[in-house]
């Protein structure tokens, strides 16, 4: 007890006489573990009304808190009142002996083991008579029922409404307390929701719900209010407030949300259990693939990096188009050709959807290959003949014509035509192919013209200064020639590979020929003579 004098005292002053906070816990298995909260205190005072330059704290402290639940659960099963004011102090104090109750008490529970609130009393001899009185209309009191003579009285479950007060006699000093105003509602019952859920970021959840039978209790006349938060904050936010509705439906969350339900009935309020709503993150690209420029047979490597809820899934694509096969994180090719130069990227997903990386490009830088060669032949005067050629490699690709290492003017195709051949057609052909990282040269072939020889067996083939027989021929062949000086015969095939060579000599052996057509050149440098024929050895 502190008696202040603030009669000659003209400043502000602030008396703080606030109720205690209950004490928290962290037990799991022990929901009622929370201390309640203290009462405020209580302030006398000499006068009439109290000094306008006084101010005062009487509220009640905060109700202790179930940590791993984060409600108060059995700590506000009731409702203590602010501490009072009660005025005509007189000092010295006589026949006072320190008797207060509350001013107004609610109780939302059917627990009898809580006390009215009510002060210790002191002073007297220290022997302390006490009676508790109720009265319904404040005006008749009788004695309270059950255990009036203690310092604490507890109301029975039978008394909902009524108002109490305390005499205490000691040492020829009686004290009546003021009246204290009592209140008791059925405690509130089954205000349980459900509604733990998993759902994509930005989808709406599927409605919280009450569990089971419907909320009981207090006085039956609820306003229900929705309360959420998020893993990264401690305060509860009000998200929905309902007279009629005991469900919610949340709006697109885009993060791990927690909700829970405040029952108000009356004077009296229940905290519900609170639900989860778990938010799955669709997928997020972190590093994305990147592309280069790489030499035909080296190896190259694509990595994509990604989060979000697992499990997630990869699909390579190349040119807008599935690689089978290719559902990792990594995309590796192997000795890389043309095939794989392209765009490529990757998609991945999950449950919440997909999300495909930035498009990226490979480049091979292939040279040339040559798949098909030309081919040389023997063909008569005045027909047509065809060069042709197939290439791979890095696009464009050039092609250049050469017949006796000398360039074919505006032969640049993969086709070389000679439309009506003579004999200044008959030589060495190949292409050249070439692109920006390299050339390469097709294999030389040889093109023959030859007058027509028409003649087979031993007649003469035909009117010039040189004819051969027979032909076809088997093991030999036998030259009749109208040639002054020596002459020499040179036997080609068709690749224009020199495969025999002879002077002067009329009668020439074969048998060490392969089968085929083969190309007889005759030449006599005295007379500046050259003529071929074409010989086919069965």
């Amino acid at each position: 007890c502190i008696v202040l004098d603030v009669t000659h005292f003209n400043g502000p002053l602030h008396l703080e006489a606030s109720g205690g906070d209950g004490g928290n816990t962290n037990d799991t298995l022990n929901k009622t573990g929370p201390g309640g909260y203290g009462s405020g205190g209580v302030v006398w005072h000499s006068g009439n009304k109290l000094p306008d330059h006084i101010t005062l704290n009487l509220s009640n402290g905060k109700a202790g808190m179930h940590l791993p639940s984060n409600t108060a659960w059995g700590a506000t099963t009731s409702q203590l009142p602010d501490g009072i004011v009660v005025k005509k102090l007189v000092s010295p104090l006589r026949g006072f002996l320190f008797n207060f109750l509350g001013q107004k008490q609610l109780l939302c529970s059917n627990d009898t083991t809580i006390p009215l609130d009510a002060t210790t009393p002191k002073g007297g001899d220290g022997v302390y008579k006490i009676e508790w009185q109720i009265s319904y209309d404040r005006v008749t009191w009788d004695t309270a029922p059950g255990e009036y003579k203690m310092i604490k009285y507890f109301p029975g479950p039978d008394i909902q409404q009524a108002y109490f007060r305390r005499i205490i006699s000691s040492a020829d000093i009686i004290d009546t307390s003021n009246i204290l105003e009592f209140s008791r509602f059925l405690q509130m019952e089954n205000n349980i929701i459900e509604g733990d859920q998993s759902v994509c970021e930005g989808s709406t959840p599927n409605p919280l719900v009450q569990k089971l039978a419907d909320t009981t209790g207090a006085a039956s006349d609820f306003f229900l209010v929705w309360e959420a938060r998020t893993t990264d904050q401690e305060k509860w936010d009000v998200v929905f407030e309902s007279s009629n509705s005991p469900d919610y439906t949340p709006l697109p969350l885009y993060e791990t949300t927690y909700f829970r339900r405040i029952v108000y009935s009356g004077l009296c309020s229940n905290i519900s259990n609170t639900v989860t709503i778990n938010i799955k993150k669709p997928p997020l690209i972190i590093q994305h693939p990147t592309g280069d420029t790489i030499y035909a047979g080296k190896e190259y490597t694509f990595y994509i990096s990604a989060s979000g809820d697992p499990p997630l899934t990869y699909q390579w694509m190349k040119d807008n188009s599935e690689l089978s096969g290719s559902t990792d994180t990594v995309l590796k090719i192997f000795e890389a050709d043309q095939e794989d130069s392209g765009e490529y990227f990757c998609l991945v997903s999950n449950v919440c959807g997909s999300i495909s990386s930035n498009t990226v490009k490979l480049f091979i830088k292939d040279p040339p290959h040559i798949l098909v060669q030309p081919a040389g032949d023997s063909i008569t005067a005045g027909e047509e003949y065809s060069f042709h050629i197939s290439a791979s490699g890095s696009q464009p690709l050039y092609y250049q014509w050469m017949k006796d290492n000398s360039e074919i003017p505006g032969s640049s195709d993969t086709v070389l035509m000679i439309p009506e051949a003579d004999p200044e057609d008959s030589g060495q052909y190949f292409c050249l192919v070439s692109n920006e990282y390299g050339s390469i040269s097709s294999d030389t072939v040889m093109l023959f013209i030859v007058e027509d020889q028409t003649g087979i067996d031993e007649k003469q083939t035909n009117s010039d200064l040189v004819t051969i027989f027979p032909n076809p021929a088997t093991h030999s062949i036998t030259i009749q020639h109208q040639l002054k000086g020596s002459f020499e015969v040179s036997v080609f095939d068709l690749l224009g590979n020199l495969v025999l060579k002879q002077f002067d000599n009329e009668q020439i052996n074969l048998e060490h020929l392969p089968s085929g057509t083969y190309i007889l050149n005759f030449s006599c440098p005295s007379n500046s003579f050259q003529q071929s024929i074409r010989l086919i050895i069965k």
